[in-house]
């Protein structure tokens, strides 16, 4: 059992707790905090280098069990807390959806805001990102999305956008592989 976890990785901090065990099996569970944690280098290492920026904080707190050790990643469950301030959301342009009247798909561009805040859940399955706020100047964004472990996204945002004169809400729902929604 690690008592304390205290790492520095992609610019940002790592703290927490983790346990692991080998009774019949490989086991893990922990609860980490992540501070300060650069968005685009986290992200390049996941195989999408220059689609997200930002810099992320949060929490977790995980546990997974497996017959071996190669898959208690994949067995993961857990639960957590979202933060990342400054950030781009690359292939998601919300700003040219809700102008758009046509049903026709927006592809690629991006949503450039001031923070994004959620929920997260993590299943072997995918990642649940829930109760998400997105704060981008006149543009306000909440509701949830999903990333499947085949890297498909899925979900709905119910997208505000506040002019001089007007308000124009649209909800906006969003498909498709992360590289490309």
């Amino acid at each position: 059992q690690v008592r304390s976890l205290d790492g520095r990785i992609f610019d940002g901090a790592v703290e927490g707790t983790l346990a692991v065990a080998a009774d019949g099996g490989a086991n893990l569970a922990g609860d980490i905090a992540v501070k300060r944690m650069n968005v685009s280098r986290f992200s390049a290492a996941l195989g999408y280098p220059g689609q997200f920026e930002g810099e992320l904080n949060g929490t977790l707190k995980f546990s997974g069990a497996s017959g071996d050790w190669s898959g208690v990643l994949a067995a993961a469950s857990g639960n957590g807390e979202v933060t990342i301030a400054r950030g781009v959301l690359g292939g998601f342009d919300l700003v040219e959806a809700v102008r758009r009247t046509s049903r026709t798909p927006v592809r690629g561009g991006s949503t450039r805001y001031e923070q994004l805040v959620g929920k997260l859940k993590l299943t072997p399955q995918s990642i649940r990102f829930q109760d998400l706020a997105l704060t981008a100047g006149v543009l306000r964004a909440g509701g949830a999305l999903e990333v499947t472990r085949d890297r498909q996204v899925g979900g709905r945002l119910d997208v505000e956008m506040r002019g001089s004169a007007s308000v124009v809400r649209m909800p906006v729902s969003i498909s498709g592989p992360l590289r490309e929604p």
